[in-house]
């Protein structure tokens, strides 16, 4: 509706809290990882950063495809810092 409610506006403080707070974290795991150097994670450069999360352990690609389903809240195929950050499923 364009609004937020008062759950909508606590994930939007945290979200930016998170952010503001490991930006110079976030913006390392970016250059290491954003290897198109878009200044973002498209789904082969988010599927080496999943692994890394996952200790080594390689993703299949219908995680990544999850993953780039539930966090890319702006639809462009890949993930922006603010989304690495804050991956929630919109009306979570």
């Amino acid at each position: 509706d364009g609004d937020l409610d008062i759950t909508e506006l606590g994930t939007a403080i945290t979200c930016w809290h998170t952010f503001t707070t490991k930006r110079e974290q976030m913006e390392t795991l970016l250059a290491k990882f954003d290897t198109s150097g878009s200044g973002k994670l498209e789904a082969d450069e988010l599927k080496l950063y999943l692994t890394e999360l996952n200790g080594g352990k390689p993703v299949s690609d219908d995680e990544v495809a999850w993953v780039m389903k539930v966090a890319d809240k702006s639809g462009d195929g890949a993930m922006n810092k603010l989304e690495l950050l804050c991956p929630q499923r919109s009306g979570s």
